[in-house]
């Protein structure tokens, strides 16, 4: 894990949050030698956009003037279902903290005039653009570019699992592994805070050739996000695609998320789903999915806000879903 400091924290900073986290460092009160902290502008027009998944960068900036300021955070692309960034920003008197997920659509947050600290951590693989201009205007768009470290592995096959009864088996294969100390299963139960240590999982010797491994787990009664982390014994790893198992409760049912949802959106659909097909509320076919494709995510963009309904073939199968499309 890399910590970078100026340039990157600032852009943490502007991210914006919802839960109550803490206070800024008492370094942030005094300004450095010379002047200010950088204001918003400065830091957003030269910060670091090559992050890799683990690196942390944090920092001190200064909002000053009458005019607020807008991020606009909108991820572009990802590895996986799971979380891109998670950014905390910090006062004198209280901290927040954003996650900003693959699927989750664009996120804002508007700044006034204060000294604020940022931390943001690159959690998964992906690219976000963003920008930061006046509310009258608009500002010019950058992207922060997030990879994985560099790691003696080669994701074959991407992570995938089956159910037998109340048992979950996850399976994924590897080539030409060198210098790999081991992997490790992560889960996300969506109410944690992120991912999640569950269980190692030793590594097998097989020189350059594929390698297939697997873990077998209890099928939880809620659905939860799965990952493998992949170690090396010089310190650095790299993750598996994420992917989302239904739980037991609903494992025969549609899973949809998120759902209301501003542009993107994965679809869990049990085996015997053919197709998803997407109606207005008055009944117009406006989509018609494979059921294969569902769960590698779907993009509304040009949809209109408002509620649609989701109905998977065969139909006397399976029930209509609502989606609701909101922006």
């Amino acid at each position: 894990m890399t910590t970078i400091t100026p340039a990157c924290g600032i852009l943490l900073l502007v991210l914006g949050c919802t839960g109550l986290y803490g206070q800024a460092p008492s370094a942030c009160s005094t300004p450095p030698s010379g002047g200010n902290h950088p204001n918003g502008n400065a830091f957003f027009s030269s910060v670091t956009t090559s992050l890799e998944v683990g690196d942390v960068v944090s920092g001190c900036i200064s909002l000053t003037g009458s005019n607020a300021k807008i991020l606009t955070l909108t991820p572009q692309a990802a590895s996986g279902e799971g979380d891109l960034l998670k950014v905390v920003t910090s006062t004198a008197t209280a901290s927040e903290t954003l996650i900003v997920t693959a699927s989750g659509g664009p996120k804002t947050k508007i700044f006034t005039n204060d000294i604020i600290h940022v931390e943001i951590t690159a959690l998964s693989t992906g690219r976000i653009d963003f920008n930061f201009p006046n509310p009258s205007a608009s500002g010019s768009t950058r992207t922060f570019v997030i990879s994985g470290s560099v790691a003696p592995v080669t994701w074959s096959r991407p992570l995938t699992y089956t159910v037998d009864r109340e048992q979950l088996q996850l399976s994924w294969s590897v080539t030409d592994q060198m210098d790999v100390a081991g992997y490790e299963l992560e889960v996300d139960n969506g109410t944690s805070g992120g991912f999640r240590y569950a269980e190692s999982i030793p590594y097998r010797e097989n020189g350059s050739r594929e390698v297939t491994y697997s873990v077998t787990v209890s099928h939880e009664v809620d659905g939860h996000h799965y990952r493998i982390k992949q170690l090396d014994h010089a310190g650095t790893f790299d993750y598996s695609n994420v992917i989302y198992v239904p739980g037991a409760a609903n494992h025969d049912q549609l899973v949809i998320f998120p759902n209301p949802t501003s542009r993107f959106v994965r679809i869990v659909a049990p085996d015997r789903v053919q197709s998803v097909d997407i109606f207005t509320a008055d009944g117009r076919l406006v989509r018609s999915y494979p059921a294969a494709s569902l769960r590698q995510g779907i993009d509304l963009f040009d949809l209109a806000r408002g509620t649609y309904i989701l109905r998977p073939q065969p139909r006397e199968i399976f029930a209509d879903h609502r989606l609701i499309i909101a922006r």
